[in-house]
């Protein structure tokens, strides 16, 4: 069985897709998988990372309004569904799953006129605009909420799945995840997460937070501002007179590609409520069975 996977731009397109490689290579260990997505987003480093051929169209995002950028990016977007017409053609699969972002309109489409079966798995309640106009053509439209039905016009082609959510996320354990970033397990340890492209609101607040914060010898953080604010944070923080080379206990980083290790050293979290975190941290948090009280939610 060959399977080709398209979704890209943000992890909770790329996450999903990688726990559906995961579990198809597990029941069907023969099962060949080819990932589809752009050199500009973030499964272009994410992907190869996990041993899954990899390969790259250009295509971009179409603007709300016509100007020459849209104009632009309808010519990318006409380039970008012959490379993928070519790919499909190479590769030969049995199956297309697109999981959302603009890179899965070429595909997806590409895959239909060759006559290979397609679906799509839509994350949010409110479906991107990308899914809407795929779920004209494809075989089976999967969502993660019941609420999405009523976006899509082909009901009998829906399927509720719930999101796929990665094993090493599940298995992850507090005394590897803790050690991953070199905290003490004597400390608590808060996560605080914007998402692969960040939530500029949150950050600030921890930035004004940061100077009280400090002064907890018993609190650790590892702090996730999104690749798109992660300069801009530093440069508040440091407007509050925080060197961070000064405190070991506070990480800041723009994205954790091993949130498993994120999730497993967490006491306390504060996150970007993006449906595929939100999975992950209920997955995680059921698998600790930590009911009927979560430190997490």
């Amino acid at each position: 069985m060959r399977v080709l996977l398209a979704g890209g731009g943000t992890g909770g397109h790329i996450y999903p897709a990688l726990a559906v490689a995961e579990k198809l290579k597990t029941l069907h260990p023969e099962c060949e998988i080819l990932y589809i997505g752009t050199k500009k987003g973030l499964e272009n480093k994410i992907v190869p990372k996990r041993g899954i051929p990899f390969r790259s169209i250009a295509v971009e995002g179409l603007p709300r309004k016509l100007n020459p950028a849209f104009f632009k990016a309808v010519g990318k977007a006409a380039g970008g569904c012959i490379e993928a017409k070519r790919i499909v053609k190479q590769f030969a699969p049995d199956l297309v799953i697109g999981t959302g972002g603009y890179v899965c309109g070429p595909v997806v489409l590409a895959a239909k006129l060759l006559g290979v079966p397609a679906m799509i798995h839509e994350q949010n309640a409110f479906p991107g605009v990308t899914n809407k106009i795929l779920a004209r053509f494809v075989d089976r439209i999967m969502v993660n909420f019941q609420a999405s039905e009523a976006y899509f016009v082909h009901k009998d082609r829906i399927c509720v799945t719930g999101l796929p959510v990665r094993q090493e996320v599940l298995d992850a354990q507090r005394e590897e995840s803790l050690a991953f970033f070199g905290f003490s397990p004597q400390r608590i340890t808060l996560l605080v997460s914007g998402g692969s492209r960040g939530a500029r609101s949150l950050n600030r607040a921890m930035a004004e937070a940061y100077p009280t914060l400090v002064h907890y010898p018993d609190l650790q953080i590892i702090h996730l501002t999104g690749a798109v604010d992660y300069e801009d944070t530093l440069h508040a923080i440091a407007e509050k007179k925080i060197d961070l080379k000064c405190y070991p206990q506070i990480i800041v980083r723009p994205y954790l590609d091993e949130m498993q290790y994120g999730l497993g050293a967490a006491d306390f979290c504060v996150g970007r409520a993006g449906a595929t975190f939100l999975a992950e941290l209920t997955a995680f948090c059921f698998s600790r069975s930590f009911l009927p009280y979560s430190p997490y939610i």
